[in-house]
């Protein structure tokens, strides 16, 4: 081979496909420690309650194992698994919203990865909070403390799942040259499945076991549910 021909010439490689590959890659080394964060959160889980996790599992989809996980944890307020889940819920969703925000370029374009993601993850908790706050103050309103405890417990347990499905998304975008349209599309559809299946448990709830009418549901879920979600994207964007 002659010093001016191409090192591949004559190669025996074939061509794989027409279409062009979509690399979507991260290398900064926060991205990882952020990753092992959330894996020595669920390690912890596991440790402190070996069985607990599965128990969470099987308790959202089962009604009996549901309503004995409850009286449990109802009657003792503070759970370090549950707390320990809480933060990886956290930290995973703020990681899952960054990825969204960084495919999209939706907001903070002008500041640097890690600020974007620390403001969202920020944004995501204060947000929570003031939708748990708003919730309360609903109960204060319309009564039905039962129906409100149960409703927000079904949702935590359906958010600390969430954030271990969310954990194995967010392995994907970081360390796996995979198309990102499947990674959003698989973490924004078990982020929708939990949103129903906790709509779903309100309404069962709110409909059969304490009567509660129509006008009253849509209501709570136009101003709780919906309003706050669709004013904080308009916000965000138009701020941002």
């Amino acid at each position: 081979m002659t010093s001016e021909q191409h090192i591949f010439y004559q190669h025996l490689l074939q061509k794989q496909g027409n279409d062009s590959k979509i690399i979507y890659h991260f290398s900064e080394i926060w991205l990882s420690v952020i990753i092992l964060i959330s894996f020595f959160l669920l390690i912890s889980v596991l440790i402190v309650s070996r069985y607990k996790l599965f128990s969470l599992a099987n308790a959202v989809f089962n009604k009996r194992l549901y309503a004995q996980l409850e009286r449990e944890e109802l009657n003792n307020n503070f759970k370090l698994y549950r707390l320990l889940l809480r933060s990886n819920y956290f930290l995973m969703a703020g990681f899952f919203l960054f990825f969204i925000n960084h495919y999209y370029s939706i907001i903070f374009q002008n500041l640097n990865d890690l600020l974007q993601f620390t403001l969202i993850v920020f944004i995501f908790i204060l947000f929570t909070a003031i939708k748990y706050i708003t919730i309360q103050f609903v109960q204060k309103t319309w009564g039905g403390k039962t129906l409100f405890s149960n409703y927000l417990f079904y949702g935590n347990c359906l958010n600390d799942l969430l954030g271990v499905l969310l954990f194995a998304v967010n392995i994907a975008f970081v360390y796996f040259e995979i198309n990102p349209l499947l990674t959003l599309t698989l973490g924004l559809t078990f982020a929708s499945i939990s949103y129903v299946l906790k709509l779903y448990f309100g309404a069962i709830m709110s409909l059969i076991v304490n009567k509660v009418g129509f006008l009253q549901i849509f209501l709570y879920l136009c101003a709780v549910e919906i309003l706050p979600i669709l004013v904080l994207i308009k916000l965000l964007i138009q701020t941002f």
